[in-house]
């Protein structure tokens, strides 16, 4: 706790820990996630942030990720002062702690402002990670989707010939007028 004579500023680590699928759409999420906690965003697509579940994404959600992760680059948040790279502040055994940020005599919250992608967002909270953990959760995973992206789509199946399939007429029952004295006999 910081105390500077009126002013008593308390940083209080709030992380949690989490235990990360190892597939790099799951990092990404994750990596959303921690956006997440840390500024105010519309949070219309929570399945976007649901890690555990990452197999569940569709075509267009995995497109959305990619887009929101790529809009919320990590050097935005370095030089707003939102992700703090400084080891000492993380806990020993992990790469990343959230911290909330009050001021106990006035009631202050720390909530500042960042512009993101021509929009002005609110920052809740702040996190201090490490260089490792931006390589783990950000950026060697969208190295290994864009590299998978630009690599060229393998050529479609080979068009099978099936043979045409050969009809044969069915017989067909008809039964002949009352008056004759004649069972239904089979017509071709």
């Amino acid at each position: 706790m910081y105390d500077a004579g009126l002013s008593r500023l308390q940083v209080r680590p709030i992380g949690v820990t989490v235990t990360i699928p190892d597939d790099d759409v799951a990092r990404l999420m994750y990596y959303l996630s921690c956006v997440g906690t840390v500024i105010e965003h519309d949070n219309e697509n929570d399945i976007l942030t649901d890690y555990e579940n990452y197999d569940l994404l569709d075509v267009n959600q995995l497109t959305l990720l990619l887009t929101l992760v790529t809009l919320f680059e990590p050097t935005i948040f370095i030089k707003g002062g939102v992700f703090i790279l400084d080891p000492s502040l993380v806990p020993e055994g992990s790469s990343n702690e959230f911290y909330q940020i009050t001021d106990e005599r006035i009631n202050f919250h720390f909530n500042d402002e960042i512009m993101i992608g021509g929009k002005t967002r609110k920052i809740l909270k702040v996190m201090a990670c490490t260089i490792s953990w931006l390589k783990r959760f950000y950026y060697n995973p969208m190295k290994n989707i864009m590299s998978l992206a630009e690599k060229p789509l393998p050529p479609p199946p080979p068009k099978l010939d099936y043979p045409k399939p050969t009809y044969y007429p069915m017989p067909t029952y008809q039964k002949k007028p009352k008056n004759e004295d004649c069972c239904p006999c089979l017509i071709y």
